[in-house]
């Protein structure tokens, strides 16, 4: 790791540089020719522009500690990264991370809610599905994902 917490903090993946928030690391381990990396304080919020995006939510550290030039916002290339998890679920891949009837819902205490617009005119789908979703019917890619998983259709 170079550097902690403001703009151009980057981890050295072999020979990737990678821009993390590195004073939200809580984790490293390293294996099998992988490394897996445990944030603390960001929240998976999906799909942007073809890159997996993360929000801070909270500080891990005193204010006095970190940067005031720290990033609020990381996004991954999806190549860069097998699987998210939150809470001890897979959240990515998901087919709703790139989905046109997904919505993502934040709530007021700062979770997010995948909503399935679909459920408003088809009862066989889930209002908020549980995730990750691997399979779906009704999964159209969206254009601003960039992204085309290759959905396997299930029985309804």
């Amino acid at each position: 790791m170079h550097r902690n917490g403001p703009p151009g903090t980057f981890v050295r993946l072999g020979g990737v540089r990678i821009s993390l928030p590195t004073d939200q690391i809580v984790a490293v381990e390293q294996a099998r020719g992988a490394v897996t990396v445990a944030f603390g304080g960001m929240r998976f919020i999906g799909v942007e522009q073809g890159r997996l995006t993360f929000v801070r939510v909270r500080d891990l550290w005193p204010e006095e500690r970190l940067s005031p030039d720290r990033s609020w916002k990381m996004t991954l290339e999806t190549h860069w990264v097998t699987s998210v998890h939150e809470n001890g679920c897979q959240a990515w891949p998901s087919l709703c991370a790139s989905c046109t009837h997904a919505r993502a819902i934040p709530s007021s205490h700062g979770s997010v809610f995948t909503l399935c617009q679909l459920s408003s005119i088809d009862a066989r789908f889930s209002r908020y599905p549980t995730l990750p979703v691997l399979a779906c019917p009704g999964y159209e890619t969206s254009p601003a994902a960039g992204i085309a998983p290759d959905p396997k259709p299930v029985a309804p």
